[in-house]
């Protein structure tokens, strides 16, 4: 018997490959991947990553079913479980369950609306204080500030605090594994 997927595009995994060893020449832009997903196949679409199969949903709907309504009837391919468990540990990446369904609770608060809004108070405030930096003429890599950005907002969001030594050396050793 054959199983039925639902459409979606065919992605040669030698080329995926090539463009993770050599994204200069191969950029590859996630956002804009999923985007012409949804626009082509609409609320579900599916591809193959070697033995993966791969199902990205493009509705909230659809999401909510998997997240939260029917999380126990989905489980992550024992492949990405074995791969990620040794850099990630057990985690709501690795895990399944109600294991799963409990880390998820836990960490549930930190995407309350309210919790959401404050966020973003602090994106805003860190990201003023950044551009307050910048001087007329002067030419800056904005790459590495908006990194050292976002380890800004991590650490203020998740921790309360700033920086130790502003964004000195602990940003640059944070970032120098990104």
């Amino acid at each position: 018997m054959r199983r039925e997927y639902p459409a979606g595009p065919r992605i040669h995994l030698p080329l995926v490959l090539a463009a993770q060893l050599l994204p200069r020449f191969f950029p590859f832009d996630p956002l804009a991947f999923a985007i012409e997903l949804s626009g082509k196949f609409g609320d579900m679409a599916h591809y193959r990553l070697g033995p993966l199969h791969v199902y990205q949903l493009n509705h909230p709907d659809l999401i909510r079913q998997v997240l939260v309504e029917q999380a126990e009837k989905f489980h992550k391919p024992r492949l990405l479980k074995r791969a990620f468990r040794p850099i990630v540990g057990e985690g709501l990446l690795t895990s399944d369950g109600a294991f799963w369904k409990r880390q998820r609770k836990l960490i549930q608060p930190a995407f309350h609306q309210r919790q959401l809004a404050a966020y973003g108070e602090v994106m805003g405030t860190l990201a003023l204080r950044m551009v307050e930096t910048f001087e007329n003429g002067q030419v800056r890599e904005i790459g590495a500030e908006m990194e050292k950005l976002t380890l800004a907002v991590v650490v203020r969001s998740l921790f309360g605090a700033d920086l130790p030594g502003g964004d000195g050396e602990f940003s640059e050793c944070m970032l120098a594994g990104a």
